[in-house]
């Protein structure tokens, strides 16, 4: 279970995570040709770490990998250098995520399997602000051999990644899981149950939390 939380303030911002991390190495294929993976957990690991220039910070969920070391390792060797304005760091973001990309990739190239078949991994990337109060955050997915990069945070606010649905209950007072059950128990329909939650009058943990 992995679960990262990005907090953004009005003028800071926060990475928190669990400490088990699964690393996935390829051992070969099974009878149908997929590529085989075989899953190690540690339960003591740092999932947070800063870039070798000391102007990023990243937390990471899904799989531990990228090529053949670990995420962690692999990210506090990149020096980001985002220390700088806003266009450049987002070119900076974009360049770190198609390295990790193209590392996955030649690592599914010399091992044998194609690069889709590689588990995902997701990055919460965090660097100062330019000329502003805010630091800057970024979600990096790397899915198969591609590659997706958005901005998040924009506004104050609270990011999930991982099995966030524990977590969430603590924000908004409920599972949804349990919510569903509810609603299945009685007969009603998605917007019947909408509306009886903006209905009731209590105020929400999220609501209480103060972002500036």
């Amino acid at each position: 279970m992995t679960v990262i939380v990005a907090i953004r303030t009005g003028a800071a911002a926060v990475l928190a995570a669990d400490s088990k991390i699964s690393t996935q190495a390829y051992v070969g294929n099974n009878p149908d040709g997929t590529p085989r993976f075989l899953p190690q957990t540690y339960d003591q690991a740092l999932k947070i770490v800063r870039d070798l220039s000391n102007t990023a910070m990243a937390a990471f969920a899904g799989n531990g990998n990228i090529g053949e070391q670990t995420v962690t390792d692999y990210f506090s060797r990149v020096a980001a250098d985002l220390h700088t304005d806003e266009p450049t760091q987002d070119q900076r973001v974009e360049n770190i995520a198609v390295q990790m990309a193209q590392a996955r990739t030649d690592f599914a190239t010399r091992s044998g399997f194609p690069a889709d078949r590689t588990p995902a991994t997701i990055v919460l990337l965090a660097a100062p602000p330019h000329k502003a109060v805010a630091p800057r955050l970024w979600r990096i997915a790397l899915e198969g051999a591609g590659h997706t990069v958005t901005e998040i945070l924009k506004s104050p606010g609270v990011w999930f990644e991982g099995n966030a649905d524990s977590v969430l209950s603590l924000l908004y007072g409920r599972l949804s899981q349990f919510t569903e059950a509810v609603r299945v128990h009685l007969g009603i329909d998605d917007k019947a149950l909408a509306d009886a939650h903006m209905a009731h009058s209590y105020l929400l943990p999220v609501a209480q939390v103060n972002f500036w």
